[in-house]
């Protein structure tokens, strides 16, 4: 399974990290964190 950060995660998508945020906040996308807080997103 292959994890990206949230600005490769835009990137694959076309999107920006705000779209990525917003879709997380919403409940689409469920990122895990790592002890710093950084979101890595797995597909």
């Amino acid at each position: 399974m292959a994890t990206f950060s949230i600005s490769a995660m835009a990137a694959q998508c076309g999107v920006t990290t705000a779209n990525i945020r917003s879709w997380e906040r919403y409940g689409l996308l469920q990122p895990t964190k790592d002890e710093a807080g950084n979101r890595f997103y797995c597909i």
